[in-house]
């Protein structure tokens, strides 16, 4: 039976995840409900216009497109050298120091794995993110709490659901 309930940022878990054979991973508390996923289209591959005298005659792939994503926390510990934070996962410091890339293509990599609970039959839905590096990290300070947000890319070029 199809779930019609829709969901928000209640129903969510996000958690970071490094490729060792008995993974580490860091649970992000706090999480602000922003997560943004930006899948590339069909194949993911940049589209290619072949053009006659200005008009299209047909589209190529060209190169992979990679995922985008982002997210954003409250900020609770910007470092801990035994507990892993975001910031140390992304960075291969502090408790993550010895985490293990998922990917041996150059850059440090994790997985991101969003489970969406759903309430009404108990079947979750889990989008994973293969492969992703952070291109920035920024720590805010704030009125009511501090932030950190993290955005990135995966060199994988579609998400997995199960």
């Amino acid at each position: 039976m199809a779930n019609n309930i829709v969901k928000n940022a209640n129903d969510g878990t996000l958690k970071i995840i490094d490729g060792a054979g008995s993974p580490a991973s860091v649970t992000v508390s706090f999480i602000n409900g922003d997560l943004s996923i930006t899948e590339p289209g069909y194949e993911g591959k940049e589209p290619i216009m072949v053009y006659d005298r200005g008009a299209i005659t047909q589209v190529i792939d060209g190169n992979d497109v990679p995922i985008d994503w982002s997210f954003s926390a409250k900020l609770v510990t910007i470092t801990d050298s035994s507990t892993p934070t975001i910031r140390d996962a992304f960075k291969k410091a502090g408790g993550a120091a010895a985490w293990t890339s998922t990917s041996a293509k150059g850059k440090h990599t994790l997985d991101l794995e969003w489970t969406l609970t759903a309430k009404s039959d108990g079947s979750d839905e889990v989008i994973t993110i293969n492969d992703c590096f952070a291109e920035s990290i920024e720590v805010a300070e704030g009125d009511e709490f501090d932030t950190v947000s993290v955005s990135g890319k995966s060199i994988s070029t579609a998400v997995v659901i199960t």
